[in-house]
């Protein structure tokens, strides 16, 4: 994962907003941990599951054996 995933990740969700984004990626609300970035909260999961799947052409849904 890298640092620009990440924030492509963050305008990303800002584009889309909180809703629109955790169903597009799957994920559900965080509960307890969330990204401070510029003094706004991200759910976590959501934030790194998506920067990883572009750091790495990997997606969740994707079988990493294919």
């Amino acid at each position: 994962m890298t640092r620009a995933g990440v924030l492509a990740a963050i305008k990303e969700f800002d584009r889309l907003g909180r809703d629109a984004f955790l169903k597009a990626t799957g994920f559900g609300r965080s509960r307890a941990y969330y990204l401070d970035y510029q003094g706004k909260l991200y759910d976590s999961k959501p934030i790194t599951g998506y920067a990883y799947g572009l750091s790495t052409g990997l997606w969740d849904t994707e079988d990493p054996g294919d």
